[in-house]
């Protein structure tokens, strides 16, 4: 084997370890019994994002800064800083209850998220807000009531497990 050959076996073998690794991380994520999972409601967008190929858009509920009703603390100079989104169970959702810039203590009815304030437009975003699709699969409609399953960690990120389209489970 030359030497050439044997560089090119090395590369592609760290890649392969490396996404295999990745892949059992983030699966432990998803599958952790201390995690939490937890269902929201999105708000009503245009799912499509032509820019970005076969994503979704997701917005949710506790996306906006203006949706949290409980007790704020003032963010508007947080801009670009790490946030802590508390939401608290109503029914079979999780819906916004408060932000803080620390991390809260909170109820067994109440999850915390982790998000970043951008500053821009009271938009909170936590990396959840796209969801990849296969190309030829029908995407969901504006109209249609779309859920999301979430798996909060104990780092307290959020990770989508599926979606629920009309209350059926969304076939990928």
């Amino acid at each position: 084997m030359s030497h050439k050959n044997k560089l090119l076996f090395l590369v592609v073998a760290i890649q392969i370890l490396f996404f295999t690794g990745w892949y059992f991380l983030e699966h432990s994520k998803l599958h952790n019994p201390q995690s939490q999972t937890i269902l929201v409601k999105t708000v009503p967008v245009d799912p499509r994002d032509f820019l970005s190929g076969n994503y979704l858009n997701l917005r949710y509920e506790f996306s906006d800064l203006w949706r949290f009703k409980g007790k704020n603390q003032s963010i508007k100079d947080a801009s670009n800083h790490e946030i802590y989104a508390v939401l608290k169970k109503d029914g079979i959702w999780y819906v916004p209850d408060y932000v803080s810039l620390e991390k809260p203590l909170v109820r067994d009815d109440q999850v915390v998220i982790k998000g970043k304030y951008t500053g821009n437009f009271v938009r909170i975003e936590y990396g959840i807000e796209k969801y990849f699709i296969n190309e030829n699969t029908k995407e969901p409609k504006r109209e249609d009531k779309v859920e999301v399953m979430l798996v909060v960690g104990e780092d307290l990120n959020a990770r989508i497990k599926n979606l629920l389209v009309n209350d059926i489970e969304f076939k990928n």
